[in-house]
């Protein structure tokens, strides 16, 4: 069963400038929606990170191995970039925020980072 371990700090307000300052810094965003229904009361859905080698936003889906404590990523696609992320990312996240309901930060390594799955299934090495 996979776990998302909580604690002081993986938890972002809605503020675009800090969800991209953590973005450009190599972290892995988790967004959720707020499911008070659920035990956890929360649902983790995707996740978002930013490959500085290859100039993208990458968005994935999360899933849960049940051998595994961690939760796996699918691929799911990238926006590119070219010229300064930054202001490229800005109306992206900004556009999106209304949308999300829990923005986290994976401090704690909730995620499996080694290997992510393509669409097909087919299981790739991060190289990130």
């Amino acid at each position: 069963m996979s776990y998302f371990i909580y604690s002081d700090g993986c938890l972002l307000e809605k503020s675009t400038e800090k969800i991209i300052k953590e973005l450009l810094s190599g972290t892995y965003i988790i967004i959720a929606d707020f499911r008070p229904d659920l035990p956890t009361n929360m649902l983790l859905q995707n996740v978002l990170r930013f490959n500085k080698h290859n100039r993208a936003l990458e968005i994935y889906t999360l899933f849960e191995d049940e051998e595994s404590d961690q939760y796996n990523l699918r691929f799911e696609h990238a926006i590119c970039f070219y010229g300064k992320a930054k202001e490229q990312l800005y109306p992206i996240i900004e556009g999106s925020l209304p949308e999300c309901d829990l923005i986290f930060a994976d401090r704690n390594n909730s995620i499996n980072k080694k290997v992510v799955y393509g669409k097909s299934g087919k299981v790739y090495q991060n190289r990130g």
